[in-house]
């Protein structure tokens, strides 16, 4: 399973969806240090970055004009997209995940979406498998799994994870 732009490679590749990212933090941020209004507001707030090269990455955001990234700073940036969850959870910041992992936490309450008018990139998620002539009956079953899990209901393929969620 792979997110994000493939490069080049022998293996086969099928499209499953899609995710984007969702800005989120924890309802006690919000209240203790308000919502961002726009990416330009992200300066003046705390923010859990994923660590890309031992620095936190941009958040990034689509626009009109294409993508536009955010710098970012906060006390508290990881690799690891759980830890960076659980951060927000904790209150520690405004965070960006893959619309997947805030759904659980946005359903209970934990999560709240920040910066909505201000949708974050979307990325496509894919299954990759080695050429076969014949497909080993566990790829094979994982891939009709993992096909219907992220398909629409009565569609296949192809949606993103958020739409699942987010009425």
């Amino acid at each position: 399973m792979r997110i994000g732009r493939l490069g080049e490679s022998n293996l086969i590749a099928k499209k499953l969806g899609a995710s984007r990212i969702v800005h989120v933090a924890a309802p006690s941020y919000v209240k203790r240090r308000g919502a961002p209004k726009s990416p330009r507001d992200l300066a003046r707030h705390d923010c859990v970055g994923y660590l890309r090269d031992g620095r936190p990455a941009p958040f990034q955001f689509t626009s009109d004009e294409g993508t536009v990234n955010a710098d970012i700073r906060g006390p508290f940036h990881a690799n690891d997209a759980e830890a960076l969850r659980e951060l927000a959870i904790a209150g520690k910041g405004i965070v960006a995940l893959f619309d997947f992992l805030a759904h659980d936490a946005v359903a209970r309450g934990d999560l709240v979406f920040v910066l909505e008018k201000h949708p974050g990139t979307t990325w496509p998620i894919h299954a990759l498998y080695p050429k076969s002539r014949h497909l080993l009956p566990k790829v094979a079953v994982l891939l009709e799994f993992v096909t219907k899990l992220f398909a629409p209901a009565g569609r296949s393929g192809g949606h993103t994870v958020a739409s699942s969620f987010r009425k």
